[in-house]
């Protein structure tokens, strides 16, 4: 018997729907295993966790690395499986000589001038957060430096002197100093904290020179290295961690950006082809045989993001090279640097009202080429924490409000609050359901760097099967997907999440899963479809009744449809019982936007048939 009941959505959609194209998703052909995704602890968050209140912390945490979900579905973070800590240089303790503002551009270290260590008093903001992360059951941890520690550098600063000849900024003498300490903070996090650290990433964006101005101010710290100047420190770091018996394992690379990995384009002095130079055994810098140096290489995602061709080249080239040597690619920073760019439907600016999700799906469009054509096996953002400060969230995941003073980042030892940016959810969009030991596997028929992109990642056993797809055009984009069977596994259930300028990781509502039924993927949109899986022979728990949508009400041109089973029609009469519109679909879907400009201002019943079941909303058209 047919379900019959009067309903009242005050939801708006509006949107047009492109015609119906087929996505072919193999499970079975898989690519590159994740690791996770993460973000890193530049430079606020020092701040926050030593200056904010506790229950501004507490929430700041649980957006970043809560991973579990709530009891209708509905997501409590974005659950990072990675995270970043900045090994800092020490120039917060040098004050206004460190010659660096912001204030919160200095970082701690454990060092102290005298060369001895104080753990418990240094960095104990980084290490609140640290700590709240392993507790959420975040393991995968990256301990990286952006400078030697002041103690060890030519100049006693953390950047390089202005006008320096372009090699590192670390004495040659205190080359296996540095390697300790990088060593001994390492011990104190397994040891002491209990937490260890998997990998150690001892430079940053070796190519750029990082040098103070004429002035001899800087805004952050850094240091410029050699290829040759990596491998020395590469060497000494290697003996420390076998001395120590420490599992870590080197992580090597932090390029400014893709193309420093095979060519020598825009650097010079020994700082590019790295992939070649630090693997093949015929170089003068190869330290492929390292025994705790990790099989990778690891880039930024800056600058080679502007148009859709120098994010496929730049990236085939990268993943190409890191074939031939064996070795895998991360991803290990990225924020917008640069403009949106023109060649996708981007606002212009960074005044439109739009500019947040604009932001958000760049990203987005970045993590997908990252994802799929340079075959990365982790994703990380840069500063997870920031002020906005007029920059809209290009910087950040978590916006800092300080308490006091004019809101830049100086203030935030003023503490203040914590909100959410469209960045994280969009971010979350990726990594609270692809989760690590997750494989990508093969996906076609929605790779338009320009319009609609998706890719797909297999649960190791086989429970999940995630797709995201990232939809650039305003229209909504129809999409048939046609899964290939999982031996001994059926698909039963699909959760549907998306992010888009109204609304942040929604949790749709699921639908029951059947082949060759079209799926509406919302323009501008992030959008993600978890297909649950069952063991072949065992009961699929279904959806046990289905549900049904029709929005938005009042209505002028579009009334748009769903349910969790297949429409197969849907009928609107007016309040005498007369039908004047009626719409059986040949190509049955979950969601479908009906025109009803052509009928009166009035109120309809519309009801909307899926197999034997159906239901009747009432509709006011304006």
């Amino acid at each position: 018997m047919r379900n019959i009941c009067l309903f009242l959505v005050v939801f708006f959609s509006g949107q047009f729907i492109s015609a119906q194209q087929t996505v072919s998703i193999d499970p079975a052909k898989t690519y590159q295993t994740i690791e996770g995704f993460g973000a890193s602890d530049c430079w606020t968050v020092d701040f926050v966790g030593r200056y904010f209140s506790n229950s501004e912390k507490e929430k700041a945490a649980q957006w970043l690395f809560n991973s579990q979900l709530k009891s209708d579905g509905s997501v409590n973070g974005i659950g990072l499986s990675m995270w970043r800590f900045n090994l800092g240089g020490g120039t917060l303790r040098q004050g206004y000589a460190s010659n660096i503002n912001p204030i919160t551009r200095r970082a701690d270290a454990f060092i102290l001038p005298d060369g001895t260590y104080d753990f418990k008093n240094h960095s104990v903001g980084q290490q609140w957060f640290l700590q709240k992360a392993y507790s959420y059951g975040c393991t995968d941890f990256v301990a990286f430096s952006n400078s030697p520690v002041v103690n060890f550098t030519k100049n006693g600063k953390g950047f390089c002197a202005y006008g320096s000849d372009g090699t590192t900024n670390l004495r040659p003498d205190a080359v296996k100093d540095f390697a300790d300490y990088l060593t001994e903070s390492l011990v104190y996090f397994q040891d002491s904290l209990g937490i260890p650290i998997h990998y150690i990433s001892p430079v940053n964006e070796p190519q750029w020179s990082w040098q103070c101005d004429a002035n001899g101010n800087a805004g952050q710290e850094g240091s410029t290295w050699t290829n040759s100047d990596m491998k020395n420190l590469c060497v000494a770091l290697d003996e420390s961690l076998q001395a120590k018996g420490l599992p870590t394992k080197i992580f090597l690379g932090e390029a400014g950006q893709w193309n420093y990995l095979y060519t020598n384009k825009s650097s010079s002095n020994n700082k590019g082809i790295q992939i070649s130079d630090f693997f093949n055994p015929a170089s003068a810098n190869y330290i492929g045989n390292l025994q705790t140096l990790e099989p990778c290489f690891t880039s930024h995602s800056y600058w080679c993001d502007q148009d859709s061709g120098s994010l496929a080249s730049n990236r085939l080239l990268a993943r190409q090279t890191a074939d031939r040597f064996g070795i895998r690619l991360h991803q290990t920073e990225w924020s917008l640097l640069t403009g949106l760019p023109a060649d996708a439907p981007f606002s212009s600016g960074f005044n439109a009202s739009t500019v947040y999700i604009d932001i958000a799906l760049f990203m987005a469009r970045v993590i997908h080429s990252d994802l799929t054509i340079a075959n990365v096996c982790s994703w990380s953002y840069w500063t997870s924490m920031d002020t906005e400060s007029g920059q809209h969230d290009r910087y950040l995941l978590l916006n800092l409000v300080p308490a006091a003073g004019d809101g830049n980042e100086s203030d935030l030892v003023y503490g203040g609050t914590v909100a959410a940016a469209k960045t994280l959810w969009a971010l979350g969009n990726y990594s609270l359901f692809i989760r690590p030991g997750y494989q990508r596997c093969d996906m076609q028929g929605a790779s338009s760097l320009t319009g609609l992109m998706g890719s797909a990642y297999i649960a190791p056993d086989k429970s999940k099967l995630v797709v995201v797809y990232v939809n650039l055009n305003s229209t909504t984009q129809q999409v048939t997907p046609e899964l290939t069977d999982i031996p001994g596994y059926d698909y039963s259930t699909i959760d549907i999440y998306q992010t888009n300028q109204t609304v942040s990781l929604q949790k749709r509502p699921s639908i029951n899963y059947s082949p060759g039924v079209a799926m509406s993927i919302y323009g501008r949109s992030i959008m993600t479809f978890v297909y649950n899986l069952t063991q072949a022979g065992t009961k699929i728990n279904n959806i046990s009744q289905t549900t049904f949508n029709c929005y938005p009400s009042p209505a002028t041109n579009y009334l748009t449809c769903n349910a969790s089973d297949p429409i197969r029609q849907i009928t609107v009469t007016d309040l005498n019982g007369r039908a004047v519109l009626n719409t059986t679909l040949e190509n049955l879907a979950y969601t479908y936007t009906l025109p009803i400009a052509s009928l009166q201002p009035g109120i309809y019943l519309v009801s909307i048939i899926s197999a034997d079941t159906s239901k009747v909303f009432h509709v006011i058209k304006i």
